[in-house]
């Protein structure tokens, strides 16, 4: 995996040329996936998973960013993308290509198509409509966040 998916948790395994499945790290995407298509936030999903000891592959705690690479990763779902970077020897994670390319793998995929896609529409919902108040009415608006999920409190009038 290159840039960005090398924050992800490694559940799949390169073993002579074939992708192969690590049970229960598979079992733990699959349950980040559940919490999230059940309406939990990148930040409640994480404490959840910190409170009950998972861990990342690097052994550090998950984050919001951790919860957010697993979503986005197209391998979960049996996809396999190429050509994510462009003169990646100069520009490194800067040069990012706009339009990888994106083909079914032969590996079995951990997350069903229909699971993935409605992910895929949820994540993409959200980051064109933030559940957020940004309208500037009260001086505290987008400041005071939750604790437990880090969601945006809002003035209930």
């Amino acid at each position: 995996m290159q840039g960005d998916d090398d924050l992800v948790m490694l559940v799949l395994l390169i073993m002579m040329e074939k992708l192969l499945i690590e049970p229960k790290e598979a079992e733990l995407v699959q349950l980040i996936y559940s919490k999230y298509l059940s309406g939990q936030w990148y930040r409640s999903i994480a404490n959840e998973l910190n409170k009950r000891g998972y861990q990342p592959i690097k052994g550090t705690l998950f984050s919001t960013t951790t919860i957010k690479d697993i979503l986005h990763n197209k391998i979960y779902a049996g996809y396999l993308k190429y050509a994510h970077y462009v003169d990646w020897h100069t520009k490194r994670r800067k040069g990012k290509n706009s339009h990888p390319i994106i083909v079914k793998g032969d590996h079995e995929p951990i997350i069903d198509e229909h699971t993935y896609q409605a992910v895929q529409e949820r994540l993409e919902l959200e980051s064109r409509h933030p559940n957020c108040n940004h309208t500037g009415e009260n001086a505290l608006t987008g400041l005071l966040r939750c604790p437990e999920c880090e969601h945006q409190w809002q003035q209930i009038m």
